[in-house]
C-alpha cells in the first residue's frame, strides 16, 4: 500500500526545475537586549532597481507570453 500511495504522489507532484541558492553561511550578532541579527557575508549581484524593469524587459522580450491568468 506505500508503495502505491507514493507512486500515486510522485504522478501527482509537478516536476521541479533545480534553483541555485547562495551559500547558506551567516553571520551572527547577539545584542545585549536578546536581539539576534543574521546576515549573509557575501554580496548581493547585480538586480535590477524595481521589479517593473523585469516587467518591460519580458514584455519587449516575449510579448506573447501570459504574465497572469
Amino acid at each position: 500500500m506505500a508503495r502505491a500511495d507514493a507512486m500515486l504522489r510522485s504522478e501527482q507532484t509537478p516536476p521541479l526545475r533545480p534553483v541555485r541558492l547562495g551559500p547558506a553561511d551567516v553571520v551572527v550578532e547577539r545584542k545585549s537586549d536578546g536581539s539576534i541579527l543574521m546576515r549573509s557575508p557575501h554580496a548581493l549581484m547585480p538586480y535590477p532597481p524595481s521589479v517593473t524593469t523585469w516587467l518591460d524587459h519580458w514584455a519587449t522580450k516575449a510579448p506573447e507570453c501570459v504574465f497572469r491568468a
